[in-house]
């Protein structure tokens, strides 16, 4: 039976809860942001089950998968890339600190560009934010590109 994609997101919350809390610290909060962006890279398989298994002496796990169809169709796998497109483009805008700096010298003169921004942009405001998809931290709005923004 596949877990509902908001069930996902909370066990994810509360699996990683220290990790979480470490992050959502006064003292880390404005400069890190967080979110979950579920990605299903194969599409068709689905997790069955795990088996532990003795090889050699040592007890290692064997991940077990069922197809439910023989098609690859990967879904949400742009959403990452979105979610940080999104994350550069305004550490570009703002002119900040020294990452600024580092993806003006990775990326050249692209975010220079007016048609290279609007294409990020656009790209960027179809970031996911529901089934399953969250920005759990984000105290500087670094994920909030309004379109037009410059």
């Amino acid at each position: 039976m596949q877990e509902s994609p908001n069930a996902l997101l909370d066990r994810i919350q509360e699996k990683y809860e220290p990790l979480l809390n470490f992050l959502a610290h006064p003292s880390l909060a404005s400069n890190v942001v967080v979110a979950i962006t579920p990605v299903q890279t194969l599409g068709n398989v689905h997790f069955s089950r795990i088996e532990v298994q003795n090889v050699n002496g040592k007890y290692q796990p064997h991940f077990y998968y069922r197809k439910t169809a023989f098609k690859y169709e990967p879904r949400d796998s742009e959403q990452p890339l979105r979610y940080l497109l999104q994350f550069l483009l305004k550490i570009h805008l703002k002119k900040r600190s020294w990452l600024s700096k580092t993806i003006r010298s990775v990326l050249g003169k692209l975010f220079e560009d007016a048609a290279f921004r609007s294409a990020v942009q656009e790209f960027a405001q179809f970031c996911k934010t529901t089934e399953g998809f969250a920005v759990l931290q984000d105290k500087e709005g670094w994920l909030e590109l309004k379109r037009g923004q410059k």
